[in-house]
C-alpha cells in the first residue's frame, strides 16, 4: 500500500503507441501513395495511328485515344513521318505502358505522358532521336541535343514543322510569319 496519493500518478510512465496513431500513419501513407500515382494507368497500346496518336485499352476493357504530350511528330505526307510512326510502333504496339492522363484536347483525345516498358519517357525518347519537335513555346534539352547532332528532322535542309499544313502555302503559322516578313521588307525600302 502506498501511504500517499503520489503512487497513483501515471504521468511518468512510458506510453505505448495507440492504435489510433497506427491508423493515422497508415492513412497518411495511403494518401501519399495515391497522390503520387494519381491519374496513372496501365494501358496496352493496340494501334499506333500517327507518331503521336495511339489507341490503348485498359485492364477493364475501356478504350483510350491518346495524344502524346510534350512533343509533335511530323504529320503524314511530311518527311520522316513514316519513320517516326514506325519507331513508335516498334516501341509501343502490343506492350503494356504506364500512362498519366493530363486532360483532353479539342479532338477529345486524352493528352498523356507515356512511359515505355523500360521506364523511359516516350516524348523524351522521340525528341532525343530527332523524330519529333518540342511543342511550340516549350523548351527541351533533348531537342537541343538532337539538333546539335543534326539527327532526324533537324538534319534536313528544309524542315516543315508539323503544325504547318502540308499544303503549298503552309499553315496559319507560316502565313503569319510570311506577313511579318513582308511588312519588315517594306519598312526597309
Amino acid at each position: 500500500m502506498c501511504p500517499s496519493s503520489s503512487c497513483l500518478r501515471t504521468e511518468n510512465l512510458p506510453v505505448a503507441p495507440s492504435s489510433d496513431m497506427f491508423l493515422y500513419l497508415a492513412w497518411a501513407f495511403a494518401a501519399f501513395v495515391s497522390f503520387r500515382y494519381w491519374g496513372e494507368r496501365r494501358l496496352k497500346i493496340v494501334t499506333v495511328l500517327d507518331g503521336d496518336t495511339y489507341l490503348g485499352i485498359g485492364r477493364n476493357g475501356k478504350q483510350y485515344r491518346l495524344r502524346l504530350s510534350g512533343c509533335d511528330c511530323p504529320e503524314w505526307g511530311q518527311p520522316l513521318a513514316e519513320e517516326a510512326s514506325g519507331t513508335v510502333r516498334d516501341w509501343l504496339q502490343g506492350n503494356w505502358v504506364r500512362v498519366r492522363l493530363r486532360g483532353r484536347d479539342k479532338y477529345e483525345r486524352h493528352i498523356a505522358q507515356i512511359r515505355l516498358p523500360d521506364g523511359r519517357d516516350l516524348a523524351g525518347a522521340l525528341l532525343l532521336a530527332g523524330l519529333a519537335f518540342p511543342m511550340p513555346g516549350r523548351f527541351s534539352f533533348r531537342a537541343l541535343r538532337a539538333r546539335a547532332a543534326r539527327r532526324g528532322v533537324w538534319g534536313q535542309w528544309r524542315r516543315r514543322m508539323p503544325w504547318e499544313s502540308a499544303s503549298r502555302s503552309g499553315g496559319w503559322l507560316a502565313k503569319l510569319w510570311h506577313r511579318r516578313k513582308l511588312s519588315r521588307d517594306r519598312r526597309r525600302r
